[in-house]
């Protein structure tokens, strides 16, 4: 039994993927952005606020170490390299990552932000497709994670790709499942349908957008009002 159990692991290391992307805001994070003023303290401040990172932006010390975890697991046991890319701007991921000591995982290398990825009006599709040639790698070498449908549309003719719904993130299990297996599973079992996703989907990723520029604007609001509250004291 247990070398079956052995031949089983190594064939799904086989099967494993070679690299994985993902997307930052909202797909690691749990978050629509991160505000450049918590990594980067002002006149008011000094020092990064660490605190907010890990327990709003990452959505609290039991997920963020679940996800160091997973990133762990997908670089040391699965042997996958890890990218990011994502329409944040590079330096934003890469203080986030350095403050949350995560930066390892990745190297800022395998991190790509709007800039690199060759401008604001850059679809991924393209950029993935090319980077993918430049490595000399095949669709099922790649799982790439979104949340933003239209980013996974563009994406999905080139390499398999996952949607993250609802704009919080991976979740718990999704982030289990990753660890179980690189993903194979999960990409599987909830795959997206670039050409035959029904209009409850489209409306759902609508809403969501529409949310996150929401939430987008409740965050300026309040950082507005604390930041004049300081001010006055």
């Amino acid at each position: 039994m247990l070398g079956y159990t052995m031949a089983a692991a190594a064939a799904s290391e086989d099967r494993s993927f070679k690299a994985i992307l993902f997307d930052f805001d909202a797909t690691l994070t749990v978050v629509p952005e991160i505000p450049r003023h918590r990594i980067y303290p002002g006149f008011d401040s000094q020092a990064p606020d660490v605190a907010w990172l890990q327990n709003v932006a990452f959505g609290g010390e039991a997920r963020l170490q679940t996800l160091l975890q997973t990133l762990h697991m997908l670089r040391d046991r699965w042997r996958a390299e890890l990218f990011i890319v994502s329409f944040a701007e590079k330096d934003t991921i890469v203080r986030t990552l350095t403050l949350l000591d995560a930066l390892t995982f990745f190297g800022a290398q395998n991190i790509f932000g709007w800039q690199e990825m060759g401008g604001p009006f850059t679809r991924k599709g393209e950029f993935v497709l090319q980077f993918m040639q430049d490595k000399g790698l095949q669709r099922t070498d790649v799982l790439f994670l979104d949340d933003q449908a239209d980013n996974i549309r563009s994406v999905e003719p080139a390499c398999v790709c996952y949607w993250v719904r609802g704009g919080k993130g991976l979740t718990d299990e999704e982030l289990q499942k990753l660890q179980r297996d690189s993903g194979l599973q999960l990409a599987q079992g909830s795959s997206f349908d670039a050409m035959n996703h029904s209009c409850q989907d489209v409306a759902s990723d609508r809403t969501n957008r529409s949310s996150r520029s929401s939430v987008r604007s409740q965050l300026s609001s309040l950082d507005g009002a604390l930041e004049q509250g300081a001010s006055m004291v």
